[in-house]
Formats: C-alpha cells, structure tokens, sequence
C-alpha cells in the first residue's frame, strides 16, 4: 500500500516537472510558423533551394524534393516523388500502408496524379524549426527506404508484424 502511494506521488511530480517544461519550451518558441521563416529554414538546411511563392524546391541527400504552403489555409506539406503508382506492385503497396503505421512516424507515404509520393503534411502556423528539420528528414529517408525498410529513419512505433 505504502509503495503504491509513493509510486503515486513520483507519478504526479514527474507529470508535474514535464508540464513545467512543455509551458517553458511554449513560451520560449518564436511565434506561429509563417511563410517566410518555413522558407528560411529549408533554405539554411537544404542543398539547391529555389524558392516560387509559397513554392519551394529543394534537394536532400540527392532526393528532390518540394514545400508547398497555403498560408491563407495555414497548411503545408513537404514531399518527394518515389516512382508512378502504376509501378506500385501489390507487396509495395501493402508495405507501405504497413509503413504509414509503424516506421513512417510523422511522414507518410501517399498516392496522388498517379505518383508515389514520401510527405509530411501539417498545419503551417504550430509548426517549430525543429519540426520543420525534422520532416525535411523524415520525407527524404522515407524516399530513400522505399523498396527495403520503408523507414523515415528515426524510430518504430510498436513492432512490425504486431498487432497493437
């Protein structure tokens, strides 16, 4: 009885001290993520920006790769061109999907206009530099990792071949 009442009390003062944190790392962060600093930081932490707008391309690790943002809609999204969705076969597709649920983490893998794409998609204004550094890696490893690990290079969530 007494232990659990001390495992209590340790539980509420470590949920306190991360509360502490989270407000202290809050009110420490630069305002909301606009336009001009999104393109800032792809253009300090990637090779060959060229900057359109709300339009950015960029490469990473040899992978092309593109921010597009809508400031009026606060959203934006980084990807990268794998290969044409008609090249999908049916074990890269089921891979993928498997992906999106254990190793892509914040990046994903998608279909659109006929093409595999690695993205990252997010509301623009909550986003914070290291986010932003984040999903530029992510995107790229998860283009790289297409056909073998399917991996945005960080970490797994659960075990693949799992169930929850």
């Amino acid at each position: 009885m007494m232990l659990r009442i001390l495992a209590s009390v340790v539980l509420s003062l470590l949920v306190l001290s991360c509360q502490k944190q989270s407000q202290e790392v809050l009110e420490k962060a630069p305002g909301p993520m606009t336009l001009e600093r999104l393109v800032t930081i792809i253009q300090e932490n990637t090779e060959n920006a060229r900057v359109q707008d709300a339009y950015v391309e960029f490469t990473v690790a040899g992978v092309n790769m593109a921010c597009i943002s809508d400031p009026n809609s606060d959203r934006m999204r980084i990807v990268a061109p794998i290969i044409p969705a008609s090249q999908l076969t049916e074990t890269q597709r089921k891979d993928m999907l498997e992906a999106n649920f254990h190793s892509a983490l914040d990046g994903r893998y998608a279909v659109s206009n006929g093409v595999v794409y690695a993205a990252f998609i997010h509301p623009l204004s909550p986003l914070q530099e290291l986010q932003v550094k984040s999903a530029i890696y992510q995107v790229s490893q998860l283009a790289l990792s297409f056909g073998t690990t399917y991996s945005s290079g960080v970490l797994s969530f659960g075990e693949q071949g799992t169930d929850i």
